[in-house]
């Protein structure tokens, strides 16, 4: 049993830094998006303050709320981002990225979908079948989990669109600033 256990711990660490690439991509895109938000938010509050002039207490209103809603959207991606790399979404657990996986890489998908059944299975001490070829089979996966690169999974240029975008909206706000 322990050597299945060594196994699992193989395909895990490579789930695991699936995982870590994702968290990453969640951050980055998060962040550019929040960044944009800021960029267009404080344009727009600092053109309706140059029509209307508010008196102090709506200044301060406007500015608490604001500031407010700014901190939640600062710390969604990073609480996103935090449990995406700490395993606690279920979009995100071994069966899910088994799946995604799957898609992308046919010729071990499936086999790593019933790799990892079969290794939960053992851990559940049920019968009805051998635990000998459930080892098997997660040895075999486990050997060849690591010929696959799974960073290519996770969506890269749709970050270098995000900041295509953010650039774009800097651009239009600060020529809109200087009119």
């Amino acid at each position: 049993m322990i050597k299945a256990d060594d196994n699992f711990n193989i395909i895990e660490g490579k789930l695991n830094e699936l995982r870590r690439q994702w968290s990453r991509f969640i951050f980055m895109n998060g962040f550019i998006r929040v960044l944009m938000l800021v960029l267009f938010v404080g344009f727009m509050i600092s053109t309706i303050e140059g029509f209307r002039y508010f008196e102090a207490p709506v200044r301060l209103s406007i500015l608490r709320f604001t500031v407010g809603f700014l901190i939640i959207f600062f710390l969604a991606p990073i609480i996103l981002a935090v449990l995406v790399r700490t395993n606690r979404m279920v979009s995100y657990s071994n069966m899910n990225l088994a799946k995604i996986i799957g898609q992308r890489f046919s010729e071990i998908g499936d086999r790593l979908v019933n790799g990892l059944q079969l290794y939960e299975m053992t851990q559940g001490q049920k019968s009805g079948y051998s635990l000998e070829l459930a080892a098997y089979s997660v040895q075999t996966v486990a050997e060849d989990i690591g010929k696959y690169r799974f960073a290519e999974i996770v969506p890269w240029k749709k970050l270098r669109v995000s900041f295509i975008q953010l650039v774009i909206v800097s651009i239009v706000i600060s020529g809109l600033v200087m009119l």
